[in-house]
């Protein structure tokens, strides 16, 4: 069966929101590996496998075009650069507060209050791309019950191949499958115990991701990021100090993830010190490296606009 792909935010993997979601659902979706499940308080490790059986394969996420199978005639190639071009002039969504939600069969992560700006950056999205859609199959479209949709919704899914966009969308990231009344109550415990700490502070939407999920039975991935508002560089403060930059080189197989991982955990914390992640041209999965991977097109895109870039020849 066809590749599906999807537009989703992901937050950026160096966060603490990201590195939670990781930990919870078990699915690096940035580097397209199974974590072992960390142990939540007292929380039994095989209830919370069955907690996050659903939602694990999509990663930790917030939808923002749904799953679709590549049109006859379009290309991957081009729906990344339309993608592009749509991000490239949507504002960065700055400020949204989240809360932990109990939605009625799951939970998930939502926006405390409503903001339209998410709605009109997924519109963007749901309306720009959806010459690249596919038509649903009969099995695509069984599988949304539109019997048990609004007439407004139905319409939506025939339209877009989905029923929850434009005013119907709603902006969360789903942290448990479909659970009775009592595990809800366990689950919310857990999490509102973990993520406390973490939704104090106010989240930016800066990028996008689309992400793919190459065969039915294998969970998405991110194939790529796009900056909202532009790839340019983030604006010099007037105030901003000298530093230094520190480049780890070595054969393949050295270590130097693993150096740089163990640093950043020493260093954790200390302001003084920022660790990037590597962007490159290399697929996802070279070498088990910890990085994120573009197409050369996009690198160059990028290093135009003013990031710090390396460029060589082997």
């Amino acid at each position: 069966m066809a590749a599906r792909y999807a537009i989703y935010f992901v937050p950026s993997p160096d966060t603490d929101l990201a590195k939670f979601g990781v930990s919870w659902l078990g699915w690096d979706i940035d580097r397209a590996e199974t974590k072992t499940l960390e142990a939540f308080s007292n929380l039994n490790r095989e209830v919370h496998t069955s907690f996050v059986q659903d939602p694990k394969k999509y990663g930790f996420h917030a939808t923002l075009k749904a799953p679709f199978r590549l049109r006859p005639g379009t290309s991957v190639e081009g729906l990344l650069a339309a993608v592009d071009k749509i991000a490239s002039r949507r504002p960065v969504v700055r400020g949204l507060k989240l809360a932990l939600g109990d939605l009625g069969s799951f939970l998930a992560l939502i926006a405390a209050s409503e903001m339209r700006e998410l709605n009109s950056l997924s519109e963007a999205f749901v309306v720009g791309l959806d010459a690249f859609r596919a038509p649903m199959n009969s099995e695509e479209r069984a599988r949304r019950r539109p019997e048990s949709l609004k007439a407004n919704q139905r319409r939506y899914l025939e339209r877009f191949g989905y029923p929850y966009v434009k005013e119907e969308y709603r902006f969360h990231m789903t942290l448990t499958g479909q659970l009775k009344q009592a595990d809800r109550d366990t689950a919310y415990t857990h999490l509102q115990t973990v993520f406390g700490p973490i939704l104090q502070t106010p989240l930016d939407i800066a990028e996008v991701a689309v992400v793919v999920q190459d065969v039915p039975t294998e969970p998405f991935r991110v194939l790529e990021r796009f900056n909202l508002g532009g790839s340019g560089h983030a604006c010099i403060s007037e105030n901003a100090r000298s530093a230094a930059l520190f480049l780890v080189v070595g054969p393949s197989g050295a270590g130097k993830d693993s150096l740089i991982d163990g640093a950043r955990s020493v260093l954790a914390g200390n302001q003084n010190f920022i660790f990037p992640k590597r962007t490159i041209t290399r697929p996802a999965d070279a070498g088990g490296e910890a990085h994120r991977a573009v197409s050369q097109n996009t690198f160059a895109r990028e290093a135009a606009a003013g990031k710090f870039a390396l460029s060589w020849q082997a």
